[in-house]
């Protein structure tokens, strides 16, 4: 979690300017829509433009050519034409962080942004992450793998069923944080009476 102290400001901002500081990343099963397997990396990058241009807003030579660097910089170089039903899992998320890359916000969700993936294109996707952080966006990444919370995301937040600790990674991933979270989520009952807590 980079710079949490942004999201406390989002809520001043107007509706109408909101679709233009926020990018959203769920994982890649989430894509699975019947009309788009015939879509090309390059079409799919260029949605990305869609909340400045709108659905059927004209894309411009430019808008194209900035679809062209987004994908050579996510390592698809040569793959522009391809359908994106050729991609292998770790390709699609890549492509799918081109077009972030093009949405341009300065607050980005990513939820489990890792998953499925090979080791080398987690890698690079976290080279990008720390790109955005060193241009000043804010990022906000739902993860579950510690030790790349603790390698490279320097703020983070604990949640199992409630928060458990919020703040720099060093002092919010302690065993005995961890070791709470992990009772917490063990003593899940679905069939435990509703609890109210005084704020």
């Amino acid at each position: 979690m980079y710079k949490p102290h942004l999201v406390k400001h989002l809520s001043t901002l107007k509706l109408t300017k909101t679709y233009l500081l926020l990018s959203l990343l769920y994982g890649i099963s989430t894509l699975i829509v019947p009309f788009a397997t015939q879509m090309l990396v390059n079409d799919l990058a260029l949605t990305g433009l869609c909340s400045r241009r709108g659905i059927f807003g004209r894309i411009s030579r430019a808008d194209r050519e900035r679809a062209y660097e987004a994908i050579a910089r996510v390592g698809l170089d040569g793959f522009e034409d391809r359908s994106i039903r050729t991609l292998s899992g770790g390709q699609l998320q890549r492509l799918l962080f081109a077009r972030l890359m093009l949405q341009d916000a300065p607050l980005i969700l990513l939820d489990e942004p890792f998953a499925a993936i090979d080791q080398r294109t987690i890698a690079d996707l976290l080279v990008i992450i720390e790109n955005w952080h060193a241009e000043g966006r804010t990022i906000l990444c739902v993860l579950h793998d510690f030790e790349v919370v603790r390698q490279h995301f320097p703020q983070s937040l604990l949640i199992a069923r409630e928060p458990i600790a919020w703040g720099a990674t060093a002092t919010v991933l302690t065993d005995a944080n961890l070791s709470r979270a992990r009772t917490m989520s063990e003593a899940f009952d679905r069939e435990a009476a509703f609890c109210e807590r005084a704020a």
